[in-house]
């Protein structure tokens, strides 16, 4: 019977079909409020299915995320690839990268204000206070764009220690995550609400910049921070 149940639920787009139904009642209803069950009904699968590609409620989670982060991530990827070889290999100005960094998620926030900002806030929930599953799921998603991220920040302020140049990254991570956590639909005021996004860029920039180029001997010492 279950390999009956399998062959029947293992067509070629049933994967997509379980996560875009998934998506719609995350959007529709919520996160805690969406369980399996109405899941296989949305996609039209028996639970099987969803076990058979997803294993989990919380693996389904992470496949509707990585269906936004990763394009998002690869975008990241390839500009920043683009800005080092017009740069001739040279480290970029800490402006640069931020820039590089920010649009993708800026772009995806502008997105999501359209096709639903409850996925924007499950984006920001699911850093800030993941499950076993989905806190594997993100460090998959995201160790490569943060690794070379970091690395080129290394290179650009040589002057900054790695585990500085590690926190204040996590600060610029903080600052993308209360955006996704902040979308409002369009036409509602919130966090991202100028007209245009690469206004809302600049005044970001504007503001992490300094921080993330702040000389070390402008911070008290490492014994004063700790006490």
């Amino acid at each position: 019977m279950i390999e009956t149940m399998l062959e029947y639920d293992t067509s070629e787009d049933t994967a997509s079909r379980i996560i875009d139904a998934a998506e719609r009642l995350f959007i529709r209803d919520g996160i805690d409020a969406t369980s399996l069950r109405a899941v296989t009904r949305e996609a039209a699968v028996n639970v099987a299915a969803i076990h058979y590609y997803f294993g989990s409620r919380d693996e389904l989670l992470a496949a509707v995320l990585d269906r936004i982060v990763t394009p998002v991530n690869e975008r990241k990827i390839v500009l920043l690839e683009q800005a080092l070889e017009a740069n001739k290999g040279r480290p970029l100005e800490v402006e640069v990268l931020l820039r590089i960094f920010l649009l993708p998620d800026l772009e995806a926030v502008e997105r999501l204000r359209d096709r639903g900002v409850e996925i924007a806030h499950l984006l920001a929930r699911a850093h800030v206070a993941p499950s076993p599953t989905l806190k594997r799921s993100i460090e998959e998603q995201f160790n490569e764009t943060t690794s070379r991220f970091i690395a080129e920040l290394y290179r650009t302020l040589p002057s900054i220690d790695r585990a500085e140049i590690d926190f204040r990254f996590r600060c610029i991570t903080g600052v993308t995550v209360k955006l996704f956590g902040a979308a409002t639909p369009r036409g509602i005021p919130g966090a991202l609400d100028t007209a245009e996004i690469s206004t809302a860029l600049d005044r970001i920039i504007a503001f992490l910049a300094p921080g993330l180029s702040a000389p070390i001997s402008q911070l008290p010492s490492r014994s004063k921070r700790t006490r």
